[in-house]
């Protein structure tokens, strides 16, 4: 992987390019992971399916504190008591496909009326709820 700039995102404190790690046999891999400003990777590289898991945990997730609910802070505290983890490991970008699938369950199980909301606008697939998990 090599680290990359882009100037179609941008860091929203600073207004810079964001960084990403890039395949480096690029066109050929098209592989990507996300960096901090300094260069470190943001969270751990998944496969493609891991990925879309991710944003797909991060879409139900984002919306507990996108929707004025909640606060970030308190959406990332709710995460961790849903997952039972601490805040070193309540990291999307840490997760595992399992983790992202309990997530957004645990997402919808806990806050219904967000699930029917997100249905209805088409930003959420019910087939990524997996009950089994809870």
């Amino acid at each position: 992987m090599v680290l990359r700039e882009t100037q179609k995102f941008r860091y929203a404190n600073s207004g810079e390019p964001r960084k990403f790690w890039g395949c480096s046999r690029f066109p050929a891999c098209r592989a990507t992971h996300g960096a901090h400003p300094d260069g470190r990777p943001l969270g751990i590289p998944g496969d493609a399916a891991t990925k879309k898991a991710r944003m797909e945990a991060h879409d139900a997730f984002d919306s507990l504190w996108k929707s004025g609910r909640m606060t970030r802070h308190q959406a990332y505290r709710a995460m961790q008591d849903l997952m039972g983890m601490s805040v070193n490991e309540a990291h999307i970008g840490r997760f595992t496909r399992e983790q992202c699938s309990k997530l957004v369950a645990l997402v919808y199980q806990e806050y219904p009326p967000l699930v029917a909301e997100l249905l209805e606008d088409g930003e959420a697939d019910h087939r990524l709820i997996d009950d089994s998990l809870l």
